[in-house]
């Protein structure tokens, strides 16, 4: 191999900051190479940017386009005409051109960013209302498959039990290519099994549908809560969140409802058919009406049209720095929510009387016939008004919430300059604690008493739902910050995996124990879980120094 002749000291510097300066190159990459002591991998640095740095010494200063490329030594937008601020991108990392960049989520109006919340909570209510639905022809499908009710109910306990794994794979797809690419294809696929369940001619094909219908319905469910964080701060999201919850509470409340009143002239493979209709319009609405709001995904996009329009290729988001290996996968969606759910008390206690709560509403599907049909002897139309009991009082409780994230959180935020403890959001999840027992007490032994005892502990019920569950969603993300995506992917394999037990259980446990003692063992269960937000209110800070992954 022929030697190389090596320049002079001060003129080989010369041309080593001519060279770092034409192709971004660090000049400590041009120095070893030129000196000859270059590793493989700054020789591979090198070839690289080799043939930019020859044609950008070659260009034609005559060539417009060149001239749009570099200006007094700035790179310059060829769209705009203007120069652009590559010199605040350090380590040409591309980042938003400041905190009013319109193209930053969190910059938008608010008039987009309802649209939005609409747009993504009727998208999650066409999940949730596919669960729920399905209850309503219970009777009808366990008569026409000749099977008996405990059985017929697994076409809503797998639905829900694929919600626990749903997360695992769209979760990390919507922090990777973004909300939209993480939801909206697996959108279509819940639809096509939606129409493959009313199409069903056995009952093993309505299982099989149901369960894949869930498994893909959850992609939403998973990564909607991070899409409203793309676009609000922590101070104002309370009330976004809790505007989200309407929707995605509306459709288990009135699913059954509305299958029970398509099931008075129709047969029950229309509320499927009902589904499919709705789930395809919000689809179809989100698909040309939402835009991307994950902002790592914003941004890589803006680096990659930069390295178009300027030729600076070492321009690249932080995302595109990131491992996306699939041990990595492993660690971060599935081996790390369960070492989390194991070892932290509060994830654990908290995830806990989550999916009790969540499960509890699932429950319902089967309480209330029992409790008002075969009791009372209502119609099922007249026993699925129930529901809007439940829905009133999910409002009621999300006007609660808006109300102490505006007069008591808010201004706490800002007195300590955000510094606030996470303990300060648990209020309303005792408030809740209280109200769930009472609720279940009161729906119980109130079927000895006038109709509407059952139907005021329903909407109780309703409330302390949602004071709890979200809540303990807001205390989560709080408390585990940096590890938050973990924490919520623990909470929603736990409350799958209850939903799925209570409504196995339901049907045995009512009719065994009887309306009045089912509900006060449930009753039970709620005081012994409501000393959670008491001794987390007290003690939780003691307990989050000596986490390894609390912030």
């Amino acid at each position: 191999m022929a030697s190389r002749t090596k320049l002079p000291r001060p003129a080989s510097r010369q041309l080593s900051r001519r060279i770092s300066s034409c192709c971004e190159l660090p000049h400590e990459v041009v120095d070893n190479h030129i000196d000859g002591n270059h590793s493989p991998h700054e020789h591979e640095h090198w070839h690289r940017f080799h043939s930019l740095a020859e044609a950008r010494e070659d260009r034609d200063p005559d060539d417009d386009d060149s001239q749009n490329t570099l200006a007094e030594g700035r790179p310059v937008d060829a769209e705009k005409g203007k120069p652009m601020p590559f010199s605040d991108y350090k380590d040409n990392i591309v980042t938003w051109d400041g905190d009013d960049d319109p193209e930053n989520p969190m910059t938008w109006s608010d008039t987009k960013k309802l649209r939005i919340v609409i747009l993504l909570g009727f998208l999650t209510m066409g999940a949730t209302l596919a669960s729920s639905i399905f209850s309503a022809g219970f009777r009808e499908i366990a008569t026409e498959f000749d099977i008996s009710m405990e059985v017929v109910v697994l076409g809503i306990a797998l639905f829900v039990l694929a919600f626990a794994f749903g997360p695992v794979f769209f979760s990390p797809l919507g922090e990777t290519y973004g909300r939209r690419m993480s939801f909206l294809p697996a959108y279509a696929v819940f639809i096509a099994f939606t129409a493959g369940t009313g199409a069903s001619q056995n009952f093993a094909a309505i299982v099989i549908t149901r369960f894949f219908g869930g498994l893909f319905a959850s992609a939403p469910v998973s990564s909607v809560g991070g899409a409203l964080a793309d676009i609000y701060k922590p101070k104002e999201r309370g009330t976004a969140v809790v505007f989200y919850s309407f929707a995605v509470c509306g459709g288990p409340t009135i699913g059954p409802l509305i299958g029970s009143a398509a099931l008075t002239q129709l047969s029950w493979r229309w509320t499927m058919w009902i589904s499919l209709i709705f789930s395809s319009t919000v689809w179809g609405l989100n698909l040309f009406f939402l835009p991307e709001t994950f902002a790592p995904a914003l941004l890589t996009q803006k680096a990659r049209k930069l390295r178009l329009r300027t030729k600076k290729y070492a321009l690249h988001s932080l995302q595109e720095t990131q491992d996306l290996s699939f041990g990595t996968f492993l660690k971060k969606n599935v081996k790390r929510p369960l070492h989390m759910l194991t070892t932290e008390p509060i994830l654990l206690c908290v995830c806990t009387y989550n999916a009790f709560s969540y499960g509890i509403l699932y429950l319902l599907f089967e309480a209330f016939p029992i409790a008002l049909q075969d009791n009372r002897g209502w119609s099922p139309v007249v026993s699925s008004l129930a529901f809007i009991a439940v829905l009133v009082g999910i409002v009621i409780a999300g006007c609660i919430n808006i109300w102490y994230s505006k007069a008591v959180y808010a201004p706490a935020v800002d007195r300590t300059k955000g510094q606030v403890a996470p303990e300060l959001r648990l209020p309303p999840m005792i408030l809740g604690g209280i109200l769930f027992p009472v609720g279940f007490f009161g729906f119980g032994w109130g079927s000895y008493t006038h109709w509407s005892v059952q139907i005021i502990s329903a909407a109780l019920i309703g409330c302390a739902f949602l004071l709890i569950f979200q809540t303990g969603i807001n205390y989560l993300i709080d408390c585990y910050t940096q590890y938050a995506a973990s924490a919520l992917a623990a909470n929603t394999f736990m409350r799958s995996i209850f939903a799925c037990g209570l409504v196995l259980a339901a049907q045995p446990m009512f009719h065994n124990l009887g309306v009045p003692w089912a509900n006060s063992l449930l009753g039970f269960i709620a005081i012994i879980l409501a000393v959670v937000p008491l001794l987390f209110y007290a003690y939780g800070h003691r307990l989050r120094e000596r986490s390894a992954f609390s912030c």
